[in-house]
């Protein structure tokens, strides 16, 4: 009766053992978004002037005559890309999962679980057995 008893602790001892971890904390980060906006204008200007300009000599009988003809096109195209850039930079905060340091006997419990497993189950079948030979 005795052993089955201290067969139940020790069972409710490992089972607590095993459930035992570390909690995970959340800490907000930023987190930076960067938006680029991009306007680009194009121009054009029509802005030239050409010049033809044409003299002409003959003559009729004894009179030289001397014409002068000018003529004038104006046809120019200048082109102009203007661009503009916006650049919005945006930080947004996001939670993101922060471990804090074990303590001493946390990182053993980590580090020599399965060994402690095995020595408190060992100690428990040993003291099952005495309780069980002594009754």
């Amino acid at each position: 009766m005795a052993y089955r008893l201290i067969g139940r602790i020790g069972l409710i001892g490992l089972i607590m053992v095993c459930l035992v971890s570390c909690r995970t904390k959340y800490v907000s980060v930023p987190e930076y978004h960067t938006e680029y906006k991009v306007r680009t204008d194009s121009f054009v200007k029509r802005d030239s002037v050409w010049v033809h300009d044409s003299v002409s000599v003959w003559m009729k009988g004894d009179t030289v005559f001397k014409e002068k003809l000018k003529k004038v096109y104006n046809e120019h195209y200048i082109y102009t890309n203007k661009t503009d850039t916006v650049m919005k930079t945006d930080s947004v905060r996001v939670p993101f999962p922060v471990e804090k340091k074990l303590g001493r006997w946390e990182q053993i419990k980590v580090d020599y679980f399965l060994p402690i497993c095995c020595v408190l189950a060992i100690i428990s079948l040993s003291l099952l057995w005495l309780i069980k030979r002594r009754f």
